[in-house]
């Protein structure tokens, strides 16, 4: 099959992901792509927050779901700026996203940002 394939990404990975609030509480230019990598797989894949967050939880004593809600609802957005976008995107509908992701982490719910043919 030619052209672009979507893969879905598995739990583990995305646990992984999430799994580094000591990155995201330091913030750094570099580890905003963290949160924007948080948010392209929210978007493009179907997953329980609450089954992450527990994957997330083996890996490192210092998350759970209030932390990671905390951390999204406080991103610095003065940082978006420094990501080498591909696709151009709307900083109000990310930020949006962003609050939707802590809200669902928050209460342990199913990831409602996943788009069906949502690519970036």
């Amino acid at each position: 099959m030619a052209g672009l394939q979507i893969i879905r990404v598995s739990d583990e990975w995305i646990a992984g992901k999430i799994s580094f609030p000591t990155h995201w509480l330091l913030c750094r230019a570099r580890d905003i792509h963290d949160f924007v990598d948080a948010w392209i797989i929210a978007k493009n894949s179907p997953f329980e927050w609450r089954e992450i967050v527990a994957q997330a939880e083996q890996k490192s004593s210092a998350i759970d779901s209030a932390v990671l809600s905390t951390l999204l609802k406080n991103i610095p957005v003065e940082l978006l700026d420094s990501v080498k976008w591909v696709y151009m995107f709307e900083q109000e509908q990310f930020l949006n996203d962003i609050n939707k992701m802590a809200e669902n982490i928050q209460n342990g719910e199913t990831n409602s940002i996943f788009s069906v043919g949502w690519v970036c």
